[in-house]
């Protein structure tokens, strides 16, 4: 019976520990993951051959807990910087890039576009101005790619933001007496 219970609990522990497989495929564009515990991947797949030329695919990933937010924690970012062309003049600077959202669409908060190694090792969380928590990333890789393994990943957890802080004390009047606020 002993046994019985210490491995009903070690699979419990098991599948709370497991984390929702979240990818950069064309089969996942426009979609909408809820989770608190997910694993953001390119389209390559974990120890794959990185994305590919010309993706351009957008997700959003909400908390499955009313009220949270959703934190990415990017592990892995390292996205070519070949520009396929060069001759457009200007400003245009045509490289891989990722897209970065604060809300559940494209609509949301602009917080900012990325390439190379812009987002290594940082943390994204959704504002307190974003009443759904959510994030939404759109990638985009151009035409061709410079010789390399081209990848990113990232995690996806979920926090609780603090109450707002509500203000509270006792004043005095000169008489001495105390008047709760």
């Amino acid at each position: 019976m002993r046994n019985c219970l210490l491995l009903i609990f070690s699979i419990i522990e098991l599948a709370s520990l497991a984390q929702m497989e979240i990818d950069f495929s064309p089969v996942n564009d426009g979609q909408t993951f809820n989770t608190c515990s997910g694993f953001i991947i390119d389209s390559g797949g974990q120890g794959g051959s990185g994305y590919s030329n010309n993706e351009d695919v957008t997700i959003t990933i909400c908390p499955d807990n009313p009220g949270d937010v959703i934190t990415i924690s990017f592990n892995t970012f390292d996205l070519d910087l070949f520009d396929d062309d060069p001759l457009a003049g200007g400003n245009h600077y045509n490289v891989d890039e990722m897209y970065v959202y604060d809300g559940n669409s494209t609509a949301g908060n602009f917080l900012g576009n990325y390439n190379g190694a812009g987002l290594q090792g940082t943390i994204i969380k959704a504002s307190s101005q974003n009443p759904t928590g959510c994030i939404t990333l759109r990638f985009v890789s151009n035409s061709s790619n410079n010789p390399g393994t081209w990848l990113f990943t990232a995690s996806a957890t979920c926090t609780t933001p603090c109450a707002d802080p509500v203000a509270g004390g006792v004043l005095l009047n000169e008489e001495k007496n105390e008047k709760q606020i």
